[in-house]
């Protein structure tokens, strides 16, 4: 059962989208910041596969934040950034979201840590 006391990381949500240059051009597939939030963070248990004949190991972890009208419009297409004193330290894609107790108190997110582009934060 998480408890406030459990949020103790912070969880920045961004999406992908255009946004104008400088000079008055588009740059598109630009990740665009929305909101953040108190957030638990828990590792699961992780996985490896094989992609392009290598061997790669994934880590999943569960983030839960509050349920509220911010929170009910993460998509998949989003990801997720953890943030210290308000510098990014690793990056997720979401893979679920859900109510899991259907109590609208918590949504809590399945993520992928690294993946979301590339894990270096620099866009698609």
């Amino acid at each position: 059962m998480t408890t406030a006391g459990d949020l103790k990381w912070r969880v920045r949500f961004d999406k992908q989208g255009s946004v104008e240059d400088p000079f008055g051009g588009t740059l598109n597939n630009q990740w665009i910041e929305q909101f953040s939030r108190a957030a638990e963070i828990v590792a699961l248990a992780g996985g490896e596969g094989v992609q392009a004949q290598r061997l790669t190991g994934t880590q999943p972890y569960r983030i839960r934040v509050r349920f509220d009208s911010m929170t009910r419009t993460i998509e998949m297409s989003w990801r997720g950034v953890e943030l210290l004193n308000g510098v990014p330290q690793r990056y997720f894609a979401l893979k679920t979201a859900e109510d899991m107790d259907r109590s609208r108190e918590w949504l809590t997110l399945l993520a992928v840590q690294g993946v979301a582009d590339g894990g270096d934060g620099a866009g698609a």
